[in-house]
């Protein structure tokens, strides 16, 4: 997301992007409104980080479930080369340290091809 609205790593989302996201999000909902979930095109979408910060810390995976009719149309999953110390508890946690990720791709590789996953 950071490299599809042009932020440098280590910094938030501006706040016009925040607030155009959300808008965004509820035009999309109010038009799905009172529709059931096997009619609507929705994905499921999760982060891994090395932390809670968003100024401090790395995504360390990115994962996503496209559903249609209630069927998985797509599925996308990329471990990323945060090249940083991975915090014990976070490899605790999920699972995820340096030598896991150690041949990964990088952050804008990585995020690259979900903004193309999400162009489809």
């Amino acid at each position: 997301m950071r490299a599809w609205f042009h932020v440098p790593a280590g910094l938030g989302l501006p706040l016009r992007a925040q607030r155009d996201l959300r808008q965004a999000f509820r035009v999309a909902r109010d038009a799905r409104a009172g529709r059931p979930l096997d009619q609507v095109c929705f994905g499921i979408f999760d982060l891994e980080t090395t932390g809670l910060g968003a100024s401090q810390h790395r995504i360390l995976e990115i994962g996503l479930v496209v559903f249609k009719a209630g069927q998985v149309q797509r599925r996308f999953s990329t471990l990323i080369d945060v090249e940083v110390r991975v915090p014990p508890w976070i490899a605790v946690l999920t699972g995820i340290d340096a030598s896991v990720t150690r041949r990964a791709p990088g952050e804008a590789e990585a995020i690259a091809r979900f903004e193309a996953l999400l162009r489809r």
